[in-house]
């Protein structure tokens, strides 16, 4: 199938490139530093990732801050307006036509209000949008629509696993909120039925149950999570932050970090910051 393009008029932002695929249309495009932009709605639901750059997300009186790589969803309609910090914003925004989304949000409610994210995954699949984007072949169609619907499915997991958490009894969700505050710590499952108060079996099986997934492969995520913030944010050695994000050593994180993305650490710097270099070349 064609790819369809679209004039890209600059009003608003400097549109880089837009392009439609299958119920979906993906645009690239920066806001200048300091720009705000008055309150307004758009008329299809609306997915952005947000390549470089700070911007706030204004809603009445509720601010969403959206930092480098978060994955912002707003449902058609939504009223806000929008602040852009001093290094302006380098977007991908994955408009949603309405017969897709009647499509999608049959199979999810993810869809039904604003929401925030930020997922290593989104990271390499903003990279693979791009990608794509510059193609700009009739492959291109297929592949962006399953990295849009990729996206979603990762959006639908964390807002069911989201709504799902906040069932969990308190002892559990204080269990979880320690390992988001000390995530560099090592922990043993004994350490944490004793702070909890509960036997080991009993902590095991109810956080399997409410986060599905053990208390070990949670703490891995939030480290690997981090440490996806540092190789994208900063130029530090991997060994230091394999040290602070409390692998045991550079290998360790390695083999960890490559399990959870697909690409060693060493990769995922390279190929993100060679993505949102503007001097660097097209993929």
């Amino acid at each position: 199938m064609r790819v369809n393009y679209f004039p890209l008029p600059l009003n608003e932002c400097d549109r880089i490139r837009s392009v439609a695929a299958e119920g979906f249309i993906f645009t690239e495009a920066k806001h200048a530093p300091l720009v705000s932009l008055l309150p307004h709605a758009h008329e299809r639901a609306n997915l952005t990732v947000l390549l470089d750059g700070v911007f706030d997300e204004i809603y009445g009186s509720r601010v969403e801050s959206c930092a480098r790589f978060s994955l912002l969803f707003r449902p058609v309609g939504e009223k806000h307006a929008d602040r852009f910090g001093r290094t302006g914003a380098h977007n991908l925004s994955i408009e949603i036509e309405k017969s897709r989304f009647d499509a999608v949000a049959r199979y999810t409610d993810a869809l039904e209000s604003v929401w925030q994210l930020r997922d290593v995954r989104v990271i390499t699949i903003a990279r693979r949008i791009r990608h794509e984007l510059r193609m700009g072949d009739a492959a291109a169609t297929l592949a962006l629509e399953s990295l849009a619907l990729e996206l979603l499915a990762i959006a639908s997991r964390r807002s069911g696993s989201q709504k799902h958490h906040r069932d969990a009894p308190l002892w559990l969700r204080s269990v979880r909120d320690a390992l988001h505050d000390r995530f560099k710590e090592q922990f043993s499952i004994g350490e944490l039925s004793a702070f909890a108060r509960v036997h080991p079996v009993y902590l095991a099986r109810a956080f399997r149950a409410y986060y599905s997934c053990t208390p070990g492969m949670y703490l891995r995520r939030l480290r690997i999570e981090w440490a996806s913030r540092q190789l994208t944010d900063s130029e530090r050695p991997l060994s230091e932050i394999a040290q602070d994000a409390g692998f045991y050593d550079q290998s360790h994180f390695t083999r960890a970090f490559k399990q959870a993305t697909g690409l060693t650490p060493a990769q995922f710097r390279r190929q993100t910051s060679a993505s949102l270099n503007k001097h660097a070349p097209d993929f």
